[in-house]
């Protein structure tokens, strides 16, 4: 294999201090009392000595509009970089920093900014020649689709090893599930249940490892309590599908054999479910998608909350109808009266229609990355991997900027809780889907100028 291909890992702290507010629950009260676990940002550089990136993938609820562009300027200023050659992910924690924009907390988003930067460009300076493995491995015991027990859930874990020769760098596990074993009665800091997966792969691999959050807009862990020994389970049960799949993709490359002793012979034996991934130069593009925004109106949307309301206190109420329907209100009422907080630029509301970004890394001919803001539903990633015809693609979403929850259309006639905080309407989730391909396309063209 070539090995113009370099690649670098870090990790960056990104913990807040005791006493921060916590993100993720609206009816949460209280701050952290107490550091369960420290959060991180986990960082892989692969560079081919003409056009480098990176990924990012932090302990946060969201990766916000001005935290990337923060950690963009700085790796420019550091490295000469361009924008589209960095993203930044988070992993959707609920036990993370509630101040995640400028408007909030300058002081606390510049810090963990410049962390950031600063391990890319150690992870950029600290690159080696590299080999990369793809692995996937069926996961389906660790989550359900919180909106229909039977409705789509992320059924692969899709793995991604770097080597330098047998030298483990890096792991990537990118698996579609709300980091939300914990719940909003836990005021300690933790990274929920991919901290626990990261560090099991870290330990039972070697080397660094990340967890890269997929579309999860509509996905829920599958719980037997709520507290730290029972996301750390969840974690166990996700890592070791992930260690796995990367100790028995181990020899691609190498080859393995068993010693037949009818035939005084060696014979091979095949790696299945995993491939070397060729490499190749690399490409990143990001694209602008137009996001029309709901228009909604508080006196409106109130009188059919009063409604609704009235309507479950009648005998014979059908509640699997009804209550998806006021939950949405009740949503839509918030948003009616509140800015969203996330989806601040520089202090600013985002300008209405939204331009949001869509961004693609390639990183071979079979192998990409599409960063999707927002919570994306499990549907969206299904349909971007259907359109690219890519046989290798991670889909992360809370990718570069926080812009609420993206249902698929046929999700807005069923209401409730995603549906009434969404911001856009049903068409969100095609256009984004449309965007992410155009991005692999660019992505490809400036891969094939080399």
């Amino acid at each position: 294999m070539s090995t113009n291909l370099r690649v670098g890992a870090a990790t960056a702290d990104i913990t807040p201090p005791v006493g921060y507010a916590l993100g993720g629950y609206g009816d949460r009260t209280g701050v952290s009392v107490r550091l369960h676990a420290p959060l991180r940002a986990q960082v892989l550089v692969a560079d081919d000595g003409l056009r480098p990136v990176a990924i990012a993938a932090c302990d946060l609820l969201f990766a916000t509009f001005d935290l990337t562009r923060l950690v963009r300027e700085a790796v420019s200023a550091a490295l000469g970089w361009q924008a589209d050659q960095v993203m930044v992910t988070a992993s959707h924690t609920h036990s993370g920093p509630a101040a995640l924009t400028l408007a909030q907390d300058p002081a606390y988003v510049e810090q963990v900014a410049a962390r950031i930067a600063g391990a890319i460009a150690e992870a950029a300076r600290d690159a080696r020649p590299a080999s990369l493995r793809y692995a996937e491995t069926t996961l389906t015991s660790v989550s359900q689709n919180r909106r229909d027990p039977d409705g789509p859930i992320e059924t692969t874990a899709r793995i991604l090893a770097a080597t330098a020769g047998r030298e483990p760098i890096t792991t990537v596990v990118s698996y579609a599930c709300h980091a939300t074993v914990l719940e909003g009665g836990n005021l300690d800091i933790s990274p929920d249940f991919p901290g626990t997966a990261v560090d099991l792969v870290a330990g039972a691999v070697g080397g660094r490892a990340m967890y890269l959050q997929g579309c999860c807009g509509d996905i829920n862990p599958v719980w037997s309590s709520h507290d730290h020994a029972e996301a750390a389970r969840i974690g166990s049960i996700v890592g070791l599908a992930a260690a796995r799949a990367v100790h028995e993709s181990a020899p691609l490359g190498h080859g393995q054999w068993v010693r037949n002793l009818s035939w005084s012979e060696d014979s091979p034996a095949d790696v299945d479910r995993a491939d070397v991934v060729t490499p190749g130069p690399l490409g990143s593009a990001s694209v602008p998608v137009t996001l029309p925004a709901r228009e909604l109106t508080g006196d409106e949307v109130d009188a059919e909350l009063r409604r609704v309301t009235a309507a479950l206190e009648e005998p014979g109420a059908d509640r699997r109808q009804l209550m998806p329907h006021r939950a949405a209100l009740v949503m839509e009422a918030l948003y009616a009266r509140r800015a969203y907080p996330y989806a601040l630029r520089d202090g600013r509301p985002a300008q209405r229609p939204d331009r949001v970004e869509v961004q693609a890394l390639r990183i071979g001919p079979d192998l990409a990355v599409v960063g999707i803001p927002g919570e994306p539903f499990i549907q969206v990633a299904a349909d971007i991997r259907q359109r690219a015809g890519i046989r290798h693609l991670l889909v992360a979403g809370y990718a570069n900027e926080a812009i609420g929850y993206i249902p698929v259309a046929d999700e807005f006639p069923r209401r409730g809780y995603e549906v009434g905080c969404a911001r856009y309407g049903p068409e969100a989730a095609a256009l984004l889907a449309d965007g992410a391909v155009r991005a692999l396309q660019a992505a490809t063209a400036v891969q094939a100028t080399g």
